[in-house]
């Protein structure tokens, strides 16, 4: 039966009215409860933002509100700094543009390094691994002096303005204060990560309000720079040019010119005369306003926000074979893209195939996927450990991530052995390694599960029993234990009068020697069972007097002595061993004054502090090794020589 035609169109009209309505009120309800979720109300609470919650608030931003729109705008921010000569004469002279391939192949791997920063966790091992390659591929030319503080300054400025800029000119909305402050939390760390110095910021020596006030300074700092830097050059002009030639790449040649001027109207007066570029006729810009205006009323009105399951992902997992993980879209060469039918052989395959393009699957474009380190210039892959190393080690201290010696030691044997980790009461850090170590390539015919946690707490002796209990259960038997527990409090190690504590005194020896021996006590049968091997970490305070108090040292020295009565007393089947690391920069070596660590590292005979990942590696030596008994390995570049 039908409905008289206006009682018909009434239902329709309160049909789209109550759609138009639910759109409106899911947009904006996204927007607005993100705040309330994360629990900063007002302003006065934006001061205490973590770097967790911003990034959370970036990633909500980057893959569900604007996917497009930020990438692009990232896109466009590096372009923008080839508008800065100083900046364009250098890459211009590195070569790595003179070829598409190479040249494509180093912008593939700028955004993938990027949005592996950007978009893991603060605290994830990608993210450090991320920034401690742009630090080494960065610091060669900052320490030659042909990278300023300023350039680097404006170029991250540019990384978190652009998609503010962007948003505002293309989406249906603009970026709110709170997503602003957000981001400015976010992008003061990263440039904190990388060494930027804010100097020539007004509240660099007073501090910042919260991250909206760093932004808007920072934004004023950019546009003078701008102002006074970005001025017309040949070379502005050669990356423009082979920039545009990569973004058009897989458009056919007849559509060229076209998509070479409408790209170029996205651009403002200023930088269209830095890169001399023809100025696009008035129509471009027109029609681009008016789609862009026709757009943003769509997705206002019409469209629902984008559900989690739709987000944009932008690359995988790692791979828990090979460690490696693919990209989620190229530009112009499918660089780290993974084969499928529907990237081979789907409707845009086809057409590239058409024209001449590439498709995912060709070798050279590394269809395997990438690893982290391996990014950046051929010449310089498996270069740079060392720096990269005390780079991510000085990182997971600062981001409060899986930052200690215990957490590497857990990494360096995960591959080989199945792991059980014990915590004490951060459970998301221990859940966040678990993560982190399950990603790690493991042997062919791996036993379940690979790993395990246990919450202990290692002052108490029944507690390190139950720890031993429960991982011979799960596990079903005990190779090697390392014995990582320790304690201490920081004081003037030279002021007796810091040094009398008795509860200072009673807790170092509790934590520095008891706990070892509870813990070998206990594991003593099992270990024995599959003469296996005890290993302990010390301190090189137990061997030369110094350190953060007079009872850490006393008792280390004690803990390196209870080594030494474990090898005579277990042996033959049991060996047992310790090391004594000097400094390191974890989240407790950061603690120490700067010229305290630098003091440190002057005393040194190789005039630089081990990481964790020596010592880590010298624990594996230990524990693979079957003739080593009794000793204590100092790991402290030569200080206590």
């Amino acid at each position: 039966m039908l409905l008289p035609f206006s009682t018909s169109k009434i239902w329709i009209c309160t049909a789209l009215g109550a759609y138009w309505l639910l759109v409106r009120v899911l947009r904006y309800r996204r927007r607005d409860s993100v705040s309330r979720r994360l629990n900063y109300p007002d302003r006065s609470s934006w001061s205490r933002m973590t770097l967790q919650d911003a990034h959370s608030m970036q990633l909500t931003l980057a893959e569900l509100e604007f996917p497009t729109v930020f990438s692009v705008s990232v896109f466009f921010a590096l372009f923008k700094t080839y508008g800065i000569p100083s900046i364009s004469k250098l890459l211009v002279a590195t070569g790595q543009l003179s070829a598409s391939e190479t040249a494509s192949k180093r912008a593939a791997d700028t955004g993938v390094v990027i949005t592996e920063v950007v978009l893991n966790k603060p605290d994830s091992e990608r993210a450090i691994s991320g920034i401690a390659l742009m630090n080494y591929l960065h610091g060669r030319y900052i320490k030659a002096g042909k990278i300023s503080n300023d350039d680097m300054l404006y170029t991250l400025s540019l990384f978190v303005l652009e998609p503010i800029r962007w948003t505002a000119k293309y989406e249906w909305r603009g970026v709110t204060d709170f997503e602003r402050c957000a981001m400015g939390v976010y992008w003061k760390d990263l440039g904190e990560a990388m060494k930027i110095s804010y100097d020539t910021l007004p509240s660099a020596d007073q501090g910042w309000r919260d991250g909206l006030h760093w932004l808007e300074e920072l934004e004023a700092w950019s546009l003078g720079y701008e102002n006074q830097n970005m001025v017309p050059a040949d070379t502005n002009a050669t990356l423009a040019r082979g920039t545009f030639d990569i973004a058009l790449f897989n458009v056919p040649s007849i559509l060229k010119p076209y998509g070479f001027t409408t790209a170029s109207s996205l651009l403002e007066p200023r930088l269209q005369k830095a890169m001399k570029l023809p100025q696009p006729p008035a129509v471009y810009t027109q029609i681009l306003e008016a789609v862009v205006e026709i757009r943003k009323f769509a997705l206002r009105n019409f469209f629902l926000p984008r559900p989690h399951f739709l987000r944009k992902e932008w690359f995988t997992e790692l791979d828990g074979k090979t460690g490696r993980a693919h990209f989620g879209q190229y530009i112009a060469h499918p660089w780290y893209i993974k084969p499928k039918f529907i990237t081979r052989w789907g409707p845009k395959a086809l057409l590239l195939r058409l024209i001449g393009g590439a498709v995912p699957g060709d070798e050279k474009y590394h269809p395997d996927g990438y690893r982290i380190h391996e990014l950046g210039p051929s010449e310089l892959v498996g270069k740079g450990d060392t720096e990269m190393s005390e780079t991510r080690e000085e990182l997971r201290a600062r981001r409060m991530g899986s930052a200690g010696l215990g957490a590497q030691i857990a990494r360096v044997f995960a591959p080989d052995f199945r792991v059980v980790i014990n915590y004490s009461s951060n459970s998301d850090r221990a859940q966040s390694l678990m993560k982190e170590l399950s990603s790690i390539p493991g042997p062919s015919s791996e036993a379940n599960p690979r790993f395990h946690l246990v919450q202990a707490d290692m002052s108490s002796k029944p507690s390190v029993q139950n720890l031993v209990k429960e991982t011979i259960e799960k596990m079903g038997r005990l190779d090697v234990v390392v014995s990582n527990a320790g304690w201490t409090r920081m004081t003037t190690f030279t002021d007796i009068e810091q040094q009398v504590n008795d509860d200072d005194w009673d807790k170092c020896f509790t934590m520095n020697v008891k706990t070892h021996m509870w813990l070998a006590y206990a594991a003593k049968d099992a270990l024995a069972e599959n003469e296996g091997c005890f290993i302990s970490t010390a301190s090189v305070a137990g061997v030369k007097p110094s350190g953060s108090s007079v009872p850490y040292a006393v008792t280390k020295a004690a803990q390196i002595h209870l080594a030494k009565s474990l090898a005579v007393i277990l042996a033959p089947k049991i060996r047992v061993n310790s090391i004594s690391p000097g400094m390191l920069l974890t989240e407790w070596g950061l603690k120490f004054p700067e010229a305290k660590r630098n003091a440190a590292i002057n005393n040194t005979k190789l005039k630089r502090l081990a990481t964790v990942e020596d010592c880590a590696d010298q624990v594996r030596v230990l524990a693979l090794s079957r003739s080593i008994t009794g000793q204590n390995i100092s790991i402290d570049g030569g200080s206590s020589v």
